[in-house]
């Protein structure tokens, strides 16, 4: 799993890079962060007026995090050393083509969005995916939020420069 870690850690290192402010960076969450990752779950859950859905504590993403064999991995956006966004993911196998990376939850502070953060969020979950030879890169989506994700979408899918897929990574998105 330390593999892993360092190509997770990799992979966020370059793309901060493509942040279009120099008070924006990207930094993969350590144990310290549970207590802003709960913050920002709930920032989620109340954006999509489901604030009482949350069944997860502190403990939990303790537990399941930050073990020798995490069962997620978290991405935390900053804007002059403060957190505005979040992007858990983790990953899954298929009995037909191996492991693939799945994007649980991408939130992003009002203030910070329409920014390019998405974007490079969504680069760095390709880039991860594909630095580990995956299969490819899936996420959900919720009514709500099908637009901006469309668009997203869309910037992967004609990324000019060829930076999002290779190596046989395909992107996964529900149509419905």
């Amino acid at each position: 799993m330390q593999l892993v870690n360092k190509v997770v850690d990799a992979c966020v290192a370059r793309n901060n890079a493509l942040l279009l402010s120099s008070e924006l960076s990207m930094r993969t969450a350590v144990s310290e962060d549970v207590p802003t990752m709960i913050k920002f779950v709930q920032k989620l859950a109340d954006h999509v007026n489901e604030p009482d859905a949350i069944k997860i504590n502190q403990d939990i993403y303790q537990r399941d995090g930050f073990q020798e064999y995490p069962l997620f991995h978290c991405i935390l956006l900053e804007y002059q050393n403060v957190v505005v966004g979040i992007a858990f993911f983790y990953f899954l196998y298929s009995t037909w083509e191996r492991t693939y990376l799945h994007l649980e939850d991408l939130y992003i502070d009002q203030e910070q969005r329409g920014k390019g953060a998405g974007k490079v969020f969504m680069y760095t979950l390709a880039d991860i995916a594909n630095s580990l030879g995956y299969a490819r890169f899936t996420w959900e989506v919720r009514k709500r939020t099908r637009k901006p994700m469309r668009m997203l979408l869309l910037i992967l899918l004609n990324n000019g420069d060829n930076k999002t897929l290779k190596t046989g990574t395909r992107l996964e998105y529900p149509r419905s």
